[in-house]
C-alpha cells in the first residue's frame, strides 16, 4: 500500500523515521534550503514543487494514481484542503473536502 504525504520543506530523516515505512511513501514537498537530500531508495518518490504551487493538488491525483496511493496526509494547514481535494478525486476514504472545510 502507498501512502502519500504533502507537506512543506520537511526534514528527510525525521519524515522517514515518523512514517515507519518511508519506501512506501510518496512526497509532495516545496524546497527550501533546510529540508536536505532524501537519502537514495528511503521513498518511493520525492516529487519538489514551488512553495505556492497551485497545481500541487492535480500532482497529488496523478502521482496518487500512477502510484496506487491508497492513503494520503498533509503535516502542514495549507495542504489539509490540497489533500481532501485529492483523495475526493481518487475515491480514497478519509477526511473529504467539506469536513476540511469545516
Amino acid at each position: 500500500m502507498s501512502f502519500l504525504v504533502l507537506t512543506r520543506a520537511p526534514r528527510f530523516g525525521e519524515l522517514a523515521d515518523w512514517l515507519g515505512s518511508a519506501a512506501a511513501c510518496v512526497v509532495v514537498t516545496s524546497r527550501r534550503p533546510d529540508m536536505g537530500i532524501p537519502p537514495t531508495g528511503t521513498f518511493r518518490h520525492v516529487e519538489t514543487v514551488p512553495d505556492d504551487d497551485a497545481s500541487v493538488c492535480g500532482l497529488a491525483i496523478g502521482l496518487g494514481e500512477r502510484y496506487a496511493v491508497r492513503r494520503i496526509g498533509s503535516l502542514n494547514e495549507v495542504d489539509v484542503l490540497r489533500a481532501a481535494a485529492a483523495r475526493h478525486a481518487l475515491g480514497l476514504d478519509c477526511q473529504n473536502l467539506s469536513s476540511a472545510v469545516a
